[in-house]
């Protein structure tokens, strides 16, 4: 299919000024955001051309294909969504005007996309969602000194090798959760973006991930579960007033486990190595699963709001069933859980507190 538009006047060369996108598939679609006044110029491996923010060409048939992108000026370029389908959220308003619903173009690598000076936000999900094919098949992806980027979206790609993060200083969101059982992005290095609120980068195979070293203030998500070979540990977690949402479970993680949020909502540490929970400086906190650890002593502090608590198959002595138990039914909630089998016997005084908490609709599992 031809376009009914050509590039006006004069086309522009696309040589080291333009982005490059090289797909696989046989038709390929984009979405830009771009300020008012900007030209946006489209040169397709096919020898197609278009102008605009909203590019759909039929190519006839998959093959491989360098698609030339130019906007002038490239500080006009605000957006790029390459594939986006909301599956791990993002379309949040929190980050923006949320991104159109585009199936996975088949991207398999990017170039010079460091001349988009002014990019603040970038979609390139893979979208099995929406079909089957609807993939990126990238391998690595260079962000590099965007300084202006916000929010990256870049999920469920199955092809993905590596991430370049340095340098993008205002960097909210950072989404590269991978397909479940993925074992080749071995490395997350957010530790150059100060400005985190929401980081998933769970079912990869890391065995690095960093963040930054001054706490996140303004933190509220934070995803890494199932990457069980990571080899790093993660900061000192009640340094996160903001964190309401902790999915940190499989990942391989040892000692004291300290949360210090206003209003976390969920808590879901099983399946690591910690020995120690701390929720003393926690005020409010829903739900604690940390079953399956080596936790022998739990500090909660004067943390309010628990109402499900699985903290099955840890080390607890009977003393520490007993304050556990003791504790959750001094907070006189009612219809929970909590689940401390695994450990030592609770004594009468646990007990007793047991009993209590079940005549309030609570269902709550010890060891005889």
């Amino acid at each position: 299919m031809s376009f009914p538009l050509g590039i006006p006047g004069v086309a522009p060369q696309f040589g080291s000024d333009a982005i490059v996108l090289q797909t696989e598939g046989a038709s390929f679609e984009a979405i830009l955001g771009v300020a008012p006044g900007a030209q946006v110029y489209w040169s397709f491996g096919d020898g197609q051309v278009a102008t605009g923010a909203h590019p759909s060409v039929v190519f006839g048939a998959a093959s491989t294909r360098r698609n030339r992108l130019r906007v002038v000026p490239w500080a006009a370029l605000e957006t790029i969504n390459l594939g986006f389908d909301a599956f791990d959220g993002g379309d949040d308003a929190r980050y923006g005007t949320p991104f159109d619903v585009l199936p996975a173009q088949l991207v398999s690598s990017i170039e010079r996309l460091q001349l988009a000076t002014s990019l603040a936000r970038l979609a390139l999900s893979s979208t099995p969602s929406l079909g089957s094919g609807s993939s990126q098949l990238v391998t690595s992806l260079d962000l590099s000194s965007l300084a202006s980027l916000t929010q990256v979206e870049a999920t469920r790609i199955d092809s993905l090798v590596s991430v370049d993060l340095s340098g993008l200083t205002s960097l909210v969101r950072g989404a590269f959760e991978g397909p479940a059982g993925k074992t080749i992005l071995h490395s997350l290095d957010f530790s150059a973006c100060p400005l985190l609120i929401d980081v998933r980068g769970a079912d990869n195979g890391l065995t690095s991930f960093a963040l930054p070293l001054t706490p996140l203030t303004a933190m509220w998500h934070l995803c890494i579960r199932d990457n069980p070979n990571l080899a790093t540990q993660l900061p000192d977690l009640s340094l996160f007033a903001a964190l309401t949402q902790c999915w940190i479970w499989n990942c391989n993680q040892s000692g004291e486990l300290r949360i210090g949020a206003d209003g976390m909502q969920s808590l879901l540490a099983y399946s690591n190595n910690y020995t120690a929970l701390d929720l003393s400086a926690a005020t409010l906190v829903g739900n604690v699963e940390v079953q399956d650890c080596a936790i022998a002593t739990i500090d909660f502090g004067s943390c309010d709001g628990l109402v499900t608590f699985k903290a099955q198959n840890n080390a607890l002595s009977s003393s520490q069933v007993d304050a556990a138990l003791v504790y959750i039914d001094s907070l006189g909630r009612n219809n929970g859980e909590c689940n401390l089998t695994g450990n030592a016997a609770p004594t009468a005084i646990g007990l007793a507190a047991r009993a209590s908490l079940i005549g309030r609709g609570f269902t709550v599992l010890v060891d005889p």
